[in-house]
């Protein structure tokens, strides 16, 4: 009985350190959406062949492996809630810009607009963009996502410039914060979260 015992205790214990697996837990935040995170958003850690995806919780915080490389590409994804944040106020907003009223500015809102991504903000995305408020489509043309992050350059304010989509870093287990820019398809007002 005492030899079982013995042999079910060190089995267990074996098991116990191949499962728990350390851990590095980081925070990302929006700079330019205040509150929760998008529901649905992964994180993706990619250096040569490792490649490792976890979902974002709603508080931005994620975990990692700590067997992630040093050195790795993280960017974030997230494909869900296509008309989340979209009304008829970004419709209007877009057309004011398209018929030349008034100008859309920043570089993300601008980004947010070309709904169609054709890299233009024209007629063809209010086109779409009625569409998506009416329900009649069920995704953004041109593989255009529900959602884009495009990193915050540590230089440059949250004015919105920044066009990279992922971070490289030289030490992921070290990186406590990661900021992003959301940009929602289709929502300049700011109204998705």
């Amino acid at each position: 009985m005492k030899t079982t015992s013995l042999v079910f205790f060190f089995m267990m214990t074996i098991v116990s350190v191949f499962s728990q697996q350390s851990i590095v837990k980081g925070k990302v935040s929006l700079v330019n959406y205040a509150g929760k995170f998008p529901a649905g958003t992964e994180i993706t850690f990619s250096a040569g062949s490792y490649s490792y995806s976890t979902n974002v919780a709603e508080d931005g915080t994620f975990q990692v492996p700590s067997t992630c490389p040093e050195k790795a590409v993280i960017f974030l994804s997230n494909d869900s809630h296509l008309r989340d944040g979209v009304t008829l106020n970004d419709l209007a907003r877009i057309q004011k810009h398209v018929t030349g009223v008034e100008f859309i500015k920043d570089f993300l809102l601008l980004q947010a607009s070309d709904v169609n991504n054709d890299r233009k903000v024209n007629s063809a995305d209010l086109t779409v963009l009625r569409q998506m408020i009416l329900g009649l489509t069920s995704k953004w043309p041109n593989g255009q996502p529900s959602w884009r992050f495009a990193k915050v350059p540590d230089s440059v304010s949250s004015s919105g410039q920044g066009t990279s989509y992922n971070y490289t870093f030289q030490d992921v287990k070290k990186q406590v914060v990661l900021k992003f820019y959301g940009i929602k398809t289709g929502d300049v007002d700011g109204s998705a979260l």
